[in-house]
């Protein structure tokens, strides 16, 4: 995705999430709405495919949000996370 979609995305994924989040009377703060990963994002970091990443979230394992739009995000720190609890029960050679 070059660098002008991106920015596009982002801010639309933006907007739809804080219409979500206080639809839902949730409080994210500012600061983290800059740290959402989009499932391919998330699967780079994991080193699964999208489908499996949507999977987990599906299980309950990562937790993620819905925009309005219905769109998938994830929090970077849980993505993070979970990173890091797959590289100590599959060992270093995961990264």
């Amino acid at each position: 995705m070059n660098g002008l979609v991106r920015g596009i995305v982002e801010r639309q994924l933006t907007e739809r999430l804080t219409e979500a989040v206080r639809l839902a009377g949730v409080m994210i703060q500012p600061e983290d709405r800059g740290q959402l990963m989009l499932p391919s994002e998330a699967a780079r970091v994991l080193g699964l495919r999208t489908n499996e990443v949507r999977g987990l979230a599906e299980a309950g394992i990562l937790p993620g949000l819905r925009t309005i739009g219905g769109d998938r995000v994830f929090m970077e720190a849980d993505v993070r996370r979970a990173a890091d609890g797959l590289t100590k029960a599959l060992g270093p050679s995961r990264q």
